[in-house]
């Protein structure tokens, strides 16, 4: 019975895993002074979000065997919103960093972060 329990919570949890990270190609970087800004598009149609901006601080640290993030490649990512994270800069129609305007209200996407994004690096989780 312990076996079978085990089993179950196991093809529970990754399924719950599956769920959180969907797959995703990057389709253009952008920088301002100090993030990156990545563009995203979703490789699973049935995916609600179909576009994202990825919001990354620039880093000057060095990851070793790590993937760097390029146009064309595609990734494993988990997105979560950033609007509450940058409310000193989001006035209610468009989101300003460092003085260049990244998103505006009438945009077809929204804008997220990404645990697995540090930089231009991929760190799997």
């Amino acid at each position: 019975m312990k076996i079978l329990y085990l089993l179950i919570l196991l093809l529970f949890s990754t399924f719950v895993h599956s769920q959180e990270y969907q797959r995703y190609k990057v389709v253009n970087i952008d920088s301002t002074i100090s993030s990156y800004v990545i563009t995203v598009k979703s490789c699973n149609k049935k995916n609600i979000i179909k576009k994202a901006l990825i919001l990354t601080a620039k880093t000057d640290t060095i990851f070793k065997n790590i993937r760097k993030i390029k146009v064309g490649s595609t990734f494993k990512l988990k997105l979560e919103e950033v609007f509450t994270d940058v409310t000193s800069n989001l006035n209610s129609t468009s989101l300003i960093i460092d003085d260049i305007l990244v998103w505006k209200r009438d945009d077809d996407f929204r804008v997220y972060s990404s645990d697995n994004i540090k930089g231009l690096n991929y760190l799997r989780n």
